[in-house]
C-alpha cells in the first residue's frame, strides 16, 4: 500500500498494465535503439502512458543492461577561435537540444592533432559513448584505423567525405558557384578569394566552385589574389592586408566564411579603403555578425541549424539499427546586403 503524500516513481510495470501490453515491449517503445521494432500505434499508446505517469526512466540502469551509455559524443577539433566561434556553438547546443528529444545526452570532446588515428571506435569506447557526431574536422585530421564502415554509429558534418560512414554538409560547390554568378552579374571581373585553409574540404570546395563558374566566364583568378589561411577575423585582416600591399586591387573579394570577411572588412577600414565603393565583399555561412557589419555583409547562407538536426535524426536512425551510409549534401542560398557594389561598364 503506497503511503500518501509521498511522490511514487511510475515503473515499466505500470505502463504495461495501463497500455495493455508486455513490460518487454514497454522497454522496447522507450529505448531509441530498439524503438523501431514496435507499431507506431502501440509506440504512441506507451508513450501517452508514460508520460500520464510522470514515467522517469533508470538510465544509468537501462544503459547497463544493454552495455550503452544513452551518451553520444559531439567531437569538433581543438582550436583558437573555439571559444568565439557562433558556428561551433550553433553545432554543439543545436545538438544537444535534438538528442535531448531522443532521450540521448551529449559528451563534448575537443580532437586533438593526431588523435584522429585511433580511429572512431577507438574514440568512442575510450569515451564511454555509443556514437560520435563529429563536426569541422580538416583533412589532415582523416580518422584512421577502421577499413569498413565502423562498428558504432558516426556521422560527420562539415568535414571531409568519408565513404565509411554518413556525412552531412552544405553543397558548398554550389555556394562558391552562386558567390561568381553574383558578382559577376554586377559587372566585376577583376576577382579575389580569401580562400581559407588548404586542408579544410568545405573551403576548398567552395574555391572550386568559385573557380570553376570563373573560367565558364572566362575570368582569371589570379593566384596573387587568392589567399589561403586559417579561418578566424584576425586571419581575414591579415589575408586582406597582404592583398593591399600589392598595390593593384580585386573589385572584389569572395571570403571563404565570414569571420575571414569581417577580418577583411576590418583590414579595409585600417587602411582607409571603402567597401563596396573600392573593393566589394561577399561571405559564406550567415553569422549573426555579419547583418551586423558595417556595411551589413552579402554572404552565402548554409543552413547549419539544418544540417545538425539531420545529422542527428541519421545518427539516432543509426542507433535504431539503420545500416546504409548517406552523403546528404544541403542547399545555400545567397543574403544579398549592402557590402557589394555594381560596376560599371568601362571600370574594369
Amino acid at each position: 500500500m503506497r503511503k500518501r503524500g509521498v511522490a511514487q516513481t511510475a515503473t515499466l510495470d505500470d505502463i504495461a498494465r495501463r497500455a495493455r501490453v508486455a513490460v518487454s515491449t514497454v522497454s522496447r517503445a522507450l529505448n531509441p535503439r530498439t524503438q523501431g521494432r514496435i507499431s507506431a500505434a502501440t509506440r504512441e499508446r506507451v508513450e501517452r502512458w508514460a508520460e500520464r505517469l510522470g514515467y522517469q526512466p533508470n538510465r544509468s540502469a537501462r544503459a547497463l543492461s544493454r552495455g550503452g551509455s544513452d551518451t553520444i559524443a559531439v567531437v569538433v577539433p581543438v582550436s583558437a577561435h573555439f571559444a568565439v566561434s557562433e558556428y561551433y556553438a550553433r553545432v554543439i547546443l543545436g545538438a544537444a537540444s535534438a538528442f535531448a528529444e531522443h532521450g540521448l545526452d551529449v559528451k563534448l570532446h575537443l580532437l586533438r592533432r593526431g588523435e584522429a588515428r585511433e580511429g572512431f571506435v577507438r574514440i568512442a569506447r575510450r569515451l564511454g559513448v555509443d556514437g560520435l557526431l563529429i563536426a569541422g574536422v580538416a583533412m589532415r585530421d582523416r580518422f584512421g584505423e577502421e577499413r569498413e564502415a565502423p562498428r558504432i554509429p558516426v556521422v560527420m558534418i562539415n568535414s571531409y567525405e568519408d565513404a565509411r560512414v554518413t556525412t552531412v554538409d552544405a553543397d558548398n560547390v554550389a555556394g562558391g558557384a552562386l558567390a561568381a554568378e553574383y558578382l559577376l552579374g554586377r559587372g566585376h571581373r577583376r576577382l579575389g578569394m580569401l580562400a581559407g585553409p588548404e586542408d579544410s574540404y568545405d573551403a576548398l570546395h567552395r574555391l572550386l566552385g568559385f573557380a570553376r563558374r570563373l573560367r565558364e566566364a572566362r575570368v582569371k583568378l589570379p593566384n596573387k589574389w587568392c589567399v589561403h589561411s586559417m579561418f578566424g577575423e584576425e586571419e581575414g585582416a591579415e589575408a586582406m592586408r597582404r592583398i593591399l600591399r600589392q598595390g593593384e586591387w580585386p573589385t572584389a573579394v569572395f571570403c571563404a566564411n565570414d569571420e575571414l570577411a569581417l577580418g577583411a572588412l576590418r583590414a579595409l577600414r585600417e587602411a582607409k579603403v571603402r567597401c563596396p565603393e573600392d573593393v566589394s565583399l561577399i561571405g559564406f555561412d550567415n553569422f549573426a555578425a555579419s547583418e551586423h557589419a558595417e556595411p551589413p555583409l552579402t554572404t552565402i547562407a548554409q543552413p547549419i541549424d539544418r544540417i545538425v538536426t539531420t545529422a542527428v535524426e541519421l545518427l539516432v536512425g543509426q542507433l535504431r539499427g539503420r545500416q546504409e551510409v548517406l552523403r546528404v549534401l544541403l542547399p545555400v542560398e545567397l543574403i544579398e546586403r549592402g557590402s557589394v557594389r555594381r560596376v560599371e561598364q568601362g571600370e574594369t
